[in-house]
């Protein structure tokens, strides 16, 4: 497993990790606030732009399902979500 910190903006940071079941993304929230976050697929190595992805959410294992050159998600405040990129679909 190798783990980089890919994007760090104002108050949040997106980190991924790969394995061999997929790309672990790691989106942390450091606002007051509850927001809606997004990983694009461009900014994450060994995933294509335009590329489509079977993604998991790793904290409940539900299925977000197909998704296309990027995944938005709701963080809470002081939060992190933790997205499993499987697989094109």
């Amino acid at each position: 497993m190798t783990a980089s910190t890919l994007v760090r903006r104002q108050n949040s940071q997106l980190t991924r990790c790969s394995f061999l079941v997929g790309t672990m993304v790691a989106i942390f929230n450091a606002r007051n606030y509850d927001q809606t976050m997004q990983a694009n697929f461009a900014e994450i190595p060994g995933l294509e732009a335009d590329g489509s992805y079977s993604v998991l959410d790793v904290w409940t294992g539900d299925s977000m399902g197909c998704k296309s050159g990027s995944v938005s998600v709701d963080v809470d405040s002081h939060d992190t979500a933790v997205l499993l990129v499987q697989e094109a679909c």
